[in-house]
């Protein structure tokens, strides 16, 4: 989509946090005090809200699939902070999808974006110059 990704975040969050406090109370859930609900509201801003905006930002940088490859590779980022953060141990099998998963985002980094079709005229709310994988002529 090309709205406001500010806007988007806005209504997600709005409906999420609006559904979450129903699922509390109905449950019988209580807030513990204001400095925790202001501590969840801080970390659901800069998890949630933080990674939607990069998100929707790479999407319109580098295209949608490019974006879905790199963000495919989240949980081996995170496996691969947890090595040294929390002690854990590489398994070989471990190291052998990291290997499979860093040739795949290296082949769709390289990828050119090449047509054997012509586009219709189009109107965008955004500038080509910044998408990257339309770095050609149409």
């Amino acid at each position: 989509s090309m709205k406001d990704p500010v806007q988007l975040l806005r209504i997600k969050m709005l409906c999420a946090g609006a559904l979450n406090l129903a699922a509390a109370a109905i449950f019988g859930e209580r807030v513990q005090g204001m400095r925790v609900a202001a501590g969840a509201l801080l970390l659901g801003s800069l998890s949630y809200g933080l990674s939607f905006l990069l998100y929707t930002r790479a999407q319109r940088v580098l295209g949608a699939a490019r974006q879905g490859a790199l963000f495919a590779v989240a949980p081996f980022a995170g496996a691969a902070l947890a090595i040294p953060l929390l002690g854990d141990r590489a398994s070989l099998s471990d190291l052998a999808g990291a290997e499979v998963m860093a040739a795949g985002v290296l082949v769709l980094a390289r990828a050119r974006h090449g047509h054997l079709h012509t586009h219709a005229p189009l109107t965008h709310e955004h500038p080509h110059v910044s998408d990257a994988h339309h770095k050609h002529r149409h």
